[in-house]
C-alpha cells in the first residue's frame, strides 16, 4: 500500500492483514482503504496484492534515501542510490 506496510495473512476465509510498525495491529480490507485514504490516496484493491520481495527492498531503499538526504547525509544517500540501481537492473 502506499506510504505503509502490511503483511497478509491468507488462511481460511477473507485474508486478514497486518500492520507490524503498527503494533501488530489487525486489519479488514475496509481498514486498509480507510489507512490509503487518511494518507490522501485513492484505494485501489491491487494494494493488496503480494508484493515481490525486490520491490519491498527498493521500497525500503527509497524510504532511507530520503531520510539521509532530509540529514543532510549525501555520502549514506549516494551509496544507498548505487545500492538501488543494483536492485533495480535485476
Amino acid at each position: 500500500m502506499p506510504g505503509h506496510f502490511i503483511v497478509m495473512h491468507a488462511g481460511p476465509g477473507e485474508p486478514v492483514y497486518l500492520e507490524p510498525f503498527g503494533g501488530g495491529r489487525i486489519l479488514g480490507e475496509a481498514d486498509c482503504a480507510a489507512v490509503v485514504k487518511e494518507m490522501g490516496y485513492h484505494f485501489d484493491r491491487r494494494f493488496l496484492r503480494e508484493t515481490p520481495a525486490r520491490r519491498i527492498l527498493e521500497r525500503m531503499l527509497n524510504n532511507l534515501i530520503g531520510i539521509f538526504r532530509r540529514e543532510g547525509d549525501e555520502e549514506r544517500s549516494r551509496q544507498l542510490l548505487r545500492y538501488r540501481e543494483i536492485v533495480q537492473s535485476g
